[in-house]
């Protein structure tokens, strides 16, 4: 984990003046406020469980079922991430697997260090799919295992897991992260690539990317994804790997010919966030940068999005 001392402190907060300096500034106060970060949900006090082992609601009724888009699956890696292929499109994907939202072939709950190579699977989301190599799936709202299979099953896409490992997207690889939000109108996802990282790869080897959130004319960079959204909105960020730390901060921005640009008039603020396993869940609004402050064990990773208005 990254810390500052007092004197540290002070002299980052005297560097600030500069659309570059606020930039700098901004990230480095969110690795201080690290020490606070996103606080842990209470314990829910335990429910009572239905003949089926699932909890029923506090009026006593069981749950209600998932709903959404379906599809099959099947497990083809295990370990950090759980690697699924559809087996329809056989296309690659991470899924989000929801807490208590996985189930065996007989509906009782299970972890997901239960499911194994060879599962096949039932999906249930929202049916975003977030445009990254593999897929990432935040959406799901259920995961029930529906074919017990064996390993010598996912052996058909033995060259696909060999592309994978090849390229390091299955093992130590710097993790992605997406956000969740929901408009007026639609349910609505982002993918949020890693802006900024200093990660220890699996063989001791340590890899960074310097962090640059600005256009040479100062605008901020284009790169970043957008969240459109009207009003004050909550969103979910997801990660691929549990996070140990996350902090967030937020830069006001003022509209440029080039685009937007961090308003130098505007001091930058520290948002206040809920961390739960690896989703880090927080309140956004318009005409907005956030930086993404996420401490993992093999490392630390900055992630920034934009909040703009719709488009007209």
């Amino acid at each position: 984990m990254i810390t500052f001392s007092f004197k540290q402190l002070r002299q980052v907060r005297s560097g600030c003046n500069s659309v570059a300096g606020r930039l700098a500034c901004a990230v480095a106060l969110v690795a201080v406020a690290m020490v606070a970060g996103c606080s842990s949900p209470e314990v829910p006090e335990a429910q009572p469980a239905t003949e089926q082992g699932q909890p029923m609601s506090r009026d006593g009724a069981a749950p209600e079922e998932h709903v959404g888009e379906t599809s099959r699956a099947m497990v083809i890696a295990v370990g950090e991430q759980v690697l699924l292929v559809n087996t329809e499109t056989q296309a690659p994907y991470y899924p989000t697997i929801p807490e208590g939202g996985l189930t065996d072939v007989e509906g009782g709950p299970i972890s997901p260090d239960q499911l194994a190579v060879g599962n096949v699977v039932e999906v249930t989301g929202n049916g975003i799919m977030l445009e990254s190599y593999p897929g990432q799936y935040p959406g799901v709202t259920a995961i029930r295992v529906v074919e017990q299979g064996k390993p010598e099953d996912a052996q058909k896409y033995q060259a696909l897991i060999d592309e994978l490992a090849a390229s390091g997207a299955t093992e130590g690889a710097v993790p992605f992260a997406s956000a969740a939000y929901r408009t007026e109108t639609a349910d609505a996802s982002l993918l949020l690539e890693p802006a900024g990282y200093t990660w220890e790869m699996p063989d001791g080897t340590v890899d960074s990317q310097e962090l640059n959130l600005t256009e040479a004319d100062g605008s901020v960079t284009t790169s970043l994804n957008d969240a459109r959204i009207s009003d004050k909105t909550d969103v979910t960020v997801m990660f691929d790997v549990p996070a140990q730390g996350v902090a967030v901060t937020r830069m006001p921005l003022a509209a440029t010919a080039s685009g937007h640009a961090v308003d130098a008039t505007a001091a930058e603020e520290a948002v206040e966030c809920l961390l739960s396993g690896s989703d880090a869940a927080f309140s956004i609004q318009p005409d907005s940068l956030y930086v993404v402050s996420a401490n993992f064990e093999a490392g630390q990773v900055i992630y920034a999005f934009v909040a703009l208005p719709p488009r007209s």
